[in-house]
């Protein structure tokens, strides 16, 4: 019965992750990721270079001193290996992490077959409290490491339960092989979920962990690894620069991580607390037990990683949720044994469950938090308070129809109006890098680069317009409603010394695009994902203004 089940939540899922899977272009992640996929196809290097531009964020610190992007290379190997077989297309970039995310479902499905088998509430509710998701689905629709690391965490946490059921080795090297591939696929989250799965085998399993059954799979993992890691220096991120003491910087992380379990819509505090009453209410034993493990598997990652992270959180005022997709099956599969001893309380509890299950599938009043701001501007209405909204009704409506964005509108007037080689510069400067997929072809991207850069040596052998101090964009693109954008328009109107005249290049507008500009709107965490592609784009804010270069003019 549970197979039947399992099978038709699959499909549907299926049906909801690869409908329009290109409505939208990439955004500046996945465009990284597809372009060093090109690259790779071309030059066999995860190169950001390209013969034309450069993966230059950050003054190039994403970059070693070879240009080869320093992100865990597993995401650009899925995304070239797709681009192969389909086309270098958003569809084929998208394509293999949207399949891996429906592998990890179908995973576990069998692992709530394992627990709680054929005829568990529990397990119908977790299948389908996470299949069903608009949190889920939205992650593994990207051209990212989201989906690949949803599968490998629960590849390693299969396995390993299997090596302490049935004492087969086959398992220890399956779990071997599923960490090495979470490692390539995020260094981070590897560190962060590996000790979390150690310390709750330890808590959960004292005294039963088949430690000579793992020697394999350990073997495999760090032969695999560490070379690696040393020889890439994994743990050096100068692109990811902390300004803030490491106690109160990840401190403040902490609190950030379990904070906005909320407000992604994962584990909506409301709900978490009727299930925290269920279960003092209702004693069943396999249902707590598990409950208790994912639980505790969840808290020490999320303990491990804001200890890990690299996040500034002087720089913002939102943790980077992104990664916590590892444990999101268990996140929400904790909620769904929640709704399983619901369930079981009463005449009433069956009735219950279903309908919480539906609010937190259909709506996020499950989540609301009375008289507290959005968390960003422009998603909240006009008293400045987190508006009502409904998830998987708008997620259907969204993969149904178009959805424009400001990378496609820009990248479209620059691929019809530019010249070929056009210089062009757009602040901020994460905007740069899906035009340089999507018109890479057509126009060149400038000025991403300062002298102190580590690359300015390397830079300076090659044909490319792209330190600041020495070329003037032809086209300026401005994404208003970002801080610094005006101010670096302005570095571009700056006076200059041309033999004996002052001058400066007159940049004047030439276009605005009527679309949003928050690249955040068509993000997959929730509390910047925006359903409707058209909101509120007549404001003065949410323009993208466009400046042509029309040559030098005297200053007076």
């Amino acid at each position: 019965m549970f197979f039947l089940y399992a099978g038709v939540l699959l499909l549907l899922s299926s049906y909801l992750t690869l409908r329009g899977l290109d409505n939208s272009y990439f955004w500046d992640d996945e465009a990284v990721t597809a372009i060093t996929a090109r690259n790779f196809l071309a030059s066999g290097r995860l190169s950001g270079w390209d013969g034309r531009n450069l993966l230059a964020f950050r003054n190039g610190a994403g970059l070693d001193d070879n240009l080869c992007n320093r992100d865990p290379p597993l995401q650009s190997l899925w995304a070239a290996a797709s681009f192969k077989l389909f086309g270098t297309t958003t569809w084929a970039g998208r394509f293999p992490f949207a399949v891996a995310g429906l592998a990890a479902l179908l995973l576990f499905a069998l692992l709530l077959r394992e627990i709680f088998g054929d005829r568990s509430p529990a397990a119908c509710y977790a299948l389908a409290a996470l299949a069903l998701s608009p949190v889920y689905l939205l992650y593994i629709r990207q051209c990212r490491y989201y989906g690949s690391a949803v599968l490998f965490t629960l590849g390693v946490f299969w396995a390993w339960r299997r090596l302490e059921t049935e004492r087969r080795p086959q398992y220890s090297l399956v779990a071997g092989v599923a960490a090495v591939g979470l490692y390539f696929s995020n260094y981070l989250l590897a560190a962060a979920f590996l000790p979390a799965l150690a310390v709750t085998r330890l808590v959960f399993r004292r005294g039963r962990i088949p430690w000579k059954l793992a020697a394999p799979g350990a073997a495999v993992f760090l032969l695999a690894t560490v070379p690696h890691a040393v020889l890439e220096r994994a743990w050096d991120r100068p692109d990811l620069p902390v300004t803030l003491p490491w106690h109160i910087n990840n401190s403040i992380l902490l609190w950030w991580y379990v904070r906005d379990l909320n407000r992604m819509q994962c584990v909506p505090w409301m709900l978490a607390t009727v299930v925290l009453l269920a279960a003092i209410w209702r004693r069943h034993d396999v249902l707590l037990r598990t409950l208790g493990e994912w639980l505790l598997l969840s808290g020490a990652y999320i303990l491990l990683l804001a200890m890990a992270s690299r996040q500034d959180a002087s720089q913002t005022r939102l943790a980077d949720v992104r990664y916590l997709v590892p444990i999101v099956p268990f996140l929400i599969g904790a909620i769904g044994i929640g709704l399983g001893l619901i369930h079981k309380l009463a005449r009433w509890g069956p009735a219950l469950a279903v309908l919480l299950l539906l609010g937190m599938l259909t709506t996020n009043a499950l989540s609301l938090l009375p008289g507290k701001k959005a968390p960003v501007w422009w998603k909240a209405n006009s008293a400045g308070e987190v508006p009502f909204r409904w998830l998987l009704p708008a997620y259907s409506g969204e993969i149904h129809r178009p959805y424009p964005t400001a990378f496609q509108e820009v990248a479209e007037f620059l691929n019809a109006k530019a010249r070929q080689d056009d210089l062009v510069c757009a602040a901020p400067e994460f905007c740069n890098y899906p035009l340089m997929f999507y018109a890479g072809s057509r126009i060149r991207l400038c000025c991403s680069l300062t002298a102190d850069s580590h690359l300015y040596p390397r830079v300076r052998s090659l044909d490319a317009p792209l330190l600041e101090d020495e070329h003037f964009p032809d086209w300026f693109v401005l994404f208003s409603g970002y801080p610094g954008t005006v101010e670096r328009l302005r570095f571009f109107r700056r006076p200059i010394h041309v033999g004996q005249q002052v001058v400066r290049h007159d940049y004047r507008l030439i276009s605005f695009l009527n679309v949003h500009p928050q690249e955040e709107a068509s993000r997959p965490e929730m509390f910047f994902h925006s359903f409707d592609p058209s909101y509120d784009f007549a404001s003065e804010k949410n323009m993208v203004y466009l400046f042509h270069n029309e040559g030098v003019i005297a200053v007076k």
